[in-house]
């Protein structure tokens, strides 16, 4: 009999203290439960980490986020090339074989801002 659950948390911490260690139950092996995220690795503070990424998101650069978080600019270069390369991972994985009966193109357009005077005439309409 195959059993459902593999994996079981452990009281165990790891280096940093914060990282929870989780064991497989078929090989015996333990590991960061944060492994397969952009955390896995991190030295910092969590929480660190999620604001420096939310100030890159609402449009600082990397130098103003490296001041304004007190983290060094390579840093916070480091941390926006892991998490671009996890949110690229995880919408190519949400993206593959999607099938659409249906998809609607209201704001179409407007989200193109083509005008017709700026649209090309072509013999193909």
């Amino acid at each position: 009999m195959v059993e459902t659950q593999v994996l079981v948390k452990e009281a165990a911490r790891g280096a940093s203290n914060e990282t929870q260690l989780v064991k497989c139950k078929v090989c015996q092996r333990r590991f960061s439960a944060r492994r397969g995220t952009p955390l896995f690795g991190l030295k910092a503070h969590e929480g660190t980490f999620y604001d420096v990424i939310a100030c890159l998101a609402e449009g600082n650069g990397i130098r103003a986020t490296g001041r304004i978080k007190k983290v060094d600019k390579d840093t916070v270069t480091a941390w926006l090339d892991k998490s671009s390369q996890h949110v690229e991972a995880a919408s190519h994985y949400l993206m593959v074989n999607l099938h659409f009966e249906v998809v609607q193109l209201d704001e179409f357009w407007s989200f193109v801002k083509k005008k017709k005077r700026s649209v090309l005439p072509s013999s193909d309409y």
